[in-house]
């Protein structure tokens, strides 16, 4: 009876099951996977490269264990099929223990290293679809990998067609089978080539896969010389890979340690990424923008300097907590149609107002003739009323328009409103070359020295007259 041997490889879990059974034209089962297991998946691999015992039993011999691909024609069966009894042997209800613990190398599967398959060399004629390359727009999903273990001094002897088989298992969602040909898959080539076979056994369509096959040299290391590779689109049932993987006699010469030649096949099952849905962007901003611009629904107006902003409390309480307090709260604001803004310039509070609607800022050109200007006034009532965002953003926008005319006025601005990072873009300005001297003539410096005298002592630390 011929040993089959078969290791389940767990990429993910980073451990190897081997298994070992008698079995006429079989590798592995699930019966055998269920117990190699154990309780689960980690707990039962663990428990196997611990050395524990695990039982795997033959699966009950069928017509199918001894049947040639189903592409060949029957005339083929009727003729193998007395050769393939007599090789393969006896059944035994026997079952066998798992084998040891075997080195299998860590870097198996570093496929980007695998040779690429001469295109048409090996292929089944049944297929007549071409290998391509693996385009780099697909993504790589789930993946399996197989090792056999094969008495070479016993399949060696079996008759041409005669194929050993994994059981079905399972990668990107698909159910797959591995076969090997000890002495090839066709009777042209005389026995010289050992065939390594995949095929898609669910009832699957135009799956895109990697199949992935080579050799373990004899100190357990991976062979990458006569490795090949194929991308291909599967068909249910359709055996594709390689005819000529390998002649037996490299095998017999090169690759036998203890008399067992060691193949590892892998499939990578891919999918193409999906062409990614196109996503308009938000427009919540355009729509309150047009309720703030139409009044549509508004109950409360305010009067800056004579002009009337209509508006929505709810709107203007959700995005600031001042105005929460004010039209929501015990403050006599609550209750009245129309509040009165003092301190604040229409045209601050107008842009102020579609931030908050729209959560916009409007470009220079809109800042009016003076932006620098413009931008300290809406500053104040960004803070006025707890618009951190707009606050940071007038901060870096007056970073940009900081100069000689306007460093004196910007710095007023940063001490009132407690924006340090722009007070130090200020104090860093005057203390290059000529700009203190420059600027100590306008009239932003001398209200600068006016309101805040302290930080003329801070000026010269920094600036070297």
């Amino acid at each position: 009876m011929r040993k089959c041997h078969v290791m389940l490889l767990l990429p993910a879990a980073g451990l190897y099951l081997v298994a070992t059974c008698r079995a006429r034209s079989f590798l592995g089962c699930s019966p055998p996977a269920r117990r190699m297991m154990g309780h689960s998946t980690r707990d039962g691999a663990r428990r196997a490269l611990e050395g524990d015992e695990a039982y795997v039993t033959r699966p009950r011999r069928t017509a199918a264990h001894h049947s040639l691909s189903r592409t060949k024609t029957a005339n083929a069966k009727r003729a193998l099929g007395e050769n393939a009894e007599a090789a393969i042997g006896g059944g035994g209800g026997r079952s066998q223990r798992l084998a040891a613990r075997i080195s299998v190398p860590g870097d198996f599967t570093r496929s980007h290293q695998l040779t690429p398959a001469t295109a048409g060399e090996g292929r089944r004629e049944a297929e007549a679809a071409t290998a391509e390359p693996c385009p780099a727009h697909l993504r790589t999903t789930t993946a399996s990998f197989w090792i056999f273990k094969l008495d070479y001094s016993e399949t060696k002897n079996l008759a041409i067609g005669q194929r050993v088989s994994s059981e079905s298992f399972s990668a990107g969602g698909h159910l797959w089978k591995i076969s090997c040909y000890p002495r090839g898959d066709r009777r042209e080539h005389n026995g010289e080539y050992v065939s390594i076979l995949v095929s898609l056994v669910s009832k699957s369509q135009n799956v895109k896969a990697i199949f992935d096959a080579f050799l373990l040299n004899r100190d357990g290391t991976a062979c990458w010389a006569p490795a090949k590779r194929i991308v291909h689109v599967f068909q249910q049932e359709i055996l594709f890979g390689w005819s000529r993987f390998i002649k037996g006699s490299d095998v017999e010469l090169n690759y036998l340690a203890n008399g067992l030649a060691r193949f590892i096949c892998g499939v990578i099952v891919i999918q193409e990424n999906p062409t990614p849905i196109s996503m308009p962007p938000p427009d919540i901003g355009n729509h309150l923008g047009r309720l703030l611009d139409c009044a549509i629904g508004s109950d409360v107006s305010f009067t800056v300097d004579g002009e009337q902003f209509p508006a929505h409390r709810a709107v203007l309480a959700a995005r600031s907590p001042v105005f929460e307090a004010e039209l929501f709260g015990s403050m006599a604001e609550a209750t009245m149609p129309s509040i009165t803004v003092q301190d604040i310039e229409p045209a601050a509070f107008k842009v102020m107002l579609r931030f908050i609607y729209t959560d916009s800022f409007p470009a220079d050109s809109e800042l009016g003739d003076s932006p620098a200007e413009m931008l300290q006034h809406l500053l104040a009532a960004a803070d006025r009323f707890a618009l951190d965002r707009l606050k940071l953003i007038c901060s870096l926008k007056l970073v940009e328009n900081i100069s000689v005319d306007t460093v004196g006025s910007i710095l007023v601005c940063a001490e009132t409103y407690n924006c340090p990072e722009l007070k130090n873009r200020c104090l860093d300005f005057f203390a290059e070359g000529k700009n203190f001297k420059e600027a100590a003539f306008t009239d932003g410096f001398v209200i600068l020295l006016q309101k805040f005298p302290s930080l003329a002592a801070e000026l010269r630390k920094r600036v070297v007259i």
